[in-house]
């Protein structure tokens, strides 16, 4: 088993909060769709668990 890590990242605005994610080994980064929001809060009903 590898040991690979990856970490989120979270940009949080009043409209609007933009995801990444990034490997610690090519230290490298990537977004990730960017959650709607109302004064900061997210529409928690529309992320939904896979």
């Amino acid at each position: 088993m590898s040991n690979i890590q990856s970490v989120l990242g979270f940009d949080y605005g009043t409209k609007s909060i933009g995801v990444a994610i990034g490997q610690a080994i090519t230290g490298t980064a990537r977004p990730l769709k960017a959650l709607k929001a109302k004064d900061g809060i997210p529409s928690w009903e529309r992320l939904k668990p896979f």
